[in-house]
């Protein structure tokens, strides 16, 4: 603030190196600088840094080490499966984490959102399964997977082995035939998966579907050697 018209120094002149004030909140130990302005130092803000971290702070300047990571388990299950039958796979659960699960060569038939799920393996010879948890804070984690090796079902085995189950749409009741003498396991699911009815049954059967929610529906029939699945809608 040199002044060329000045003749007597009233001490007000501004150097290089003075204190100031930059009006930044974020900063500290502001001087003023060769060209005049006035800048001070960035405040360090302590916080996670990482990226990868369930708690990073994109506002954070000095890493505090408080840092936290999802961490990673195995699928429990059975990597040789058979197929158009169910198998069960669990991973390890965490409270308030919720689960997204992938299954290739497969259907999910129960648990999706949860950490164990129930599958039906398709009539192949080689699946995979996949699982991304997602903590109740947000944080996403790693994904893994396993492989299952599928034996398939000779398909002459599958095409002899007859249901049929009538009336569809159902009102108050639904049965179901096989002209298979073994007994087998009678399930039906509705649109979520959850199973809303399982017994066991031989030959023909009949279901009580009047307290079901209109709807549609997945009628199972399967046993150790054969795995069959049907749509079947209720009205009322």
């Amino acid at each position: 603030n040199f002044n060329p018209e000045a003749t007597e120094n009233d001490m007000s002149c501004i150097l290089v190196g003075d204190t100031c004030d930059d009006m930044n909140p974020d900063t500290e130990n502001d001087t003023v600088q060769s060209d005049c302005s006035c800048l001070g130092e960035l405040i360090d803000i302590e916080g996670c840094t990482d990226e990868t971290a369930c708690n990073y702070n994109p506002e954070a300047t000095l890493d505090d080490g408080s840092c936290e990571y999802l961490s990673t388990f195995t699928i429990e299950g059975p990597t040789q499966a058979t197929g158009n039958q169910e198998a069960t796979y669990t991973y390890t659960n965490t409270v308030g984490s919720t689960y997204e699960w992938v299954v290739e060569n497969g259907s999910i038939v129960s648990g999706q959102g949860s950490n164990t799920i129930v599958v039906l393996w398709d009539n192949t010879v080689q699946g995979s399964i996949s699982i991304v948890e997602t903590s109740e804070a947000g944080c996403i984690g790693d994904e893994v997977n396993i492989d299952v090796t599928i034996e398939p079902i000779g398909l002459d085995e599958q095409e002899t082995i007859r249901f049929s189950f009538y009336p569809n749409p159902s009102d108050k009741q639904v049965t179901v035939e096989s002209d298979h003498l073994e007994p087998y396991e009678l399930s039906i699911y509705d649109a979520t998966g959850r199973c809303v009815y399982v017994s066991s049954a031989q030959g023909k059967v009949s279901v009580n579907t009047t307290n079901f929610a209109a709807g549609t529906y997945i009628l199972k029939c399967q046993n150790a050697r054969f795995s069959k699945r049907s749509t079947l809608l209720i009205q009322h």
